[in-house]
């Protein structure tokens, strides 16, 4: 998260979900990865979750996409009734082959220290 030094004009920050530790079903993440040498184009993918560490970190896996370097801290949402949650951000790929795979790691958003 960033404090920034002047708010953000014509767009309002996403909410943060009520409870990271309930794990829903599905996620979703939006990336900009990469395309050759650059960054990519924001594109979204389907995440399913596939277990919690001991740290509070998930590992998820994607569903029909993949994720690459540069996705790292990109939101992860859940959908809310006035539109998305941020339920956490994704914090690395994992892949035999870099850069890209379809497994990554996901920090639950937590506010001052203490989970949501």
């Amino acid at each position: 998260m960033l404090r920034l030094a002047a708010p953000v004009r014509g767009r309002a920050p996403l909410r943060l979900a009520g409870n990271p530790q309930r794990i829903p079903s599905t996620l979703r993440l939006a990336g900009v990865g990469l395309s050759g040498r650059t960054a990519g184009t924001l594109k979204t993918a389907t995440l399913k979750p596939l277990a919690i560490s001991e740290t509070g970190l998930i590992i998820a896996r994607t569903v029909g996409a993949r994720v690459c370097t540069g996705d790292s801290g990109g939101p992860v949402v859940i959908p809310g009734r006035n539109g998305p949650l941020l339920w956490g951000v994704a914090s690395a790929v994992i892949t035999p082959q870099a850069p890209c795979g379809n497994i990554l790691m996901i920090a639950p958003a937590k506010v001052g220290g203490q989970q949501s």
